[in-house]
């Protein structure tokens, strides 16, 4: 038998039939209310200011490529949805001008951590005189890689200072750059039919890490 909505009740739902969902905590089946409509995700604004403004059941869907599930939209009160959008109208002109702000803010956060990036780079590498251009180009790709936002890179993370990942991130260019490691792991793969273990791989990360920095040494004297 379903249940019907509480006032002010928040829940996450799953699509049950035309007009009822499924309540993901108990099971429950409820039907939507007449007044209720549906908005899509898309628009983080409407969103937050429709669960703000009241009852809402959050419609989830599950993402079968990664396994994981996904808000696919809300149910609200119609008249709370129309208020939303009321206020994202009339806000919108000052959100625009938030949101190139907070962009410009980003890219002077973003250009400022990868110049600093890079004179630790070059602080790490510690080449003589006669090996600057190539330090500068080194310092100039590995900043540029590692850096980029979103990007997974050790430079992203943040259980290492700046000066331990300007070197794990320096070590790993000139390992891919300076030294046979790609074409190792071509090797092996083919000599095994595209397989390549574990142990392989971390076997001849350890080698060409090794070269690595003896590649670094070398230019340092």
């Amino acid at each position: 038998m379903s249940a019907e909505p509480k006032a002010l009740q928040s829940r996450e739902v799953f699509e049950l039939r035309p007009g009822y969902v499924r309540a993901c905590r108990d099971n429950a089946e409820l039907r939507i209310p007449p007044d209720w409509e549906f908005l899509p995700s898309g628009s983080p604004f409407l969103t937050r200011k429709s669960k703000e403004l009241g009852p809402h059941w959050i419609l989830l869907k599950l993402n079968s490529r990664m396994k994981v599930y996904q808000a696919k939209g809300l149910y609200a009160p119609q008249a709370n949805i129309q208020k939303a959008k009321e206020l994202a109208a009339a806000t919108e002109s000052k959100r625009v001008k938030q949101r190139a702000e907070g962009a410009k803010g980003r890219l002077r956060k973003e250009t400022k951590y990868q110049a600093e990036f890079k004179e630790e780079v070059l602080r790490y590498l510690s080449f003589a005189p006669q090996y600057l251009p190539l330090a500068e180009k080194i310092a100039n790709d590995v900043a540029a890689h590692a850096c980029r936002v979103g990007a997974g890179t050790v430079a992203r993370t943040q259980t290492l200072d700046l000066a331990q990942k300007a070197e794990l991130a320096t070590i790993a260019h000139i390992r891919h750059h300076f030294t046979n490691y790609e074409d190792r792991l071509r090797e092996i793969q083919a000599d095994q039919e595209g397989v390549l273990t574990g142990d392989q791989h971390k076997e001849s990360k350890q080698e060409a890490n090794f070269v690595a920095k003896a590649f670094i040494s070398k230019h340092r004297a």
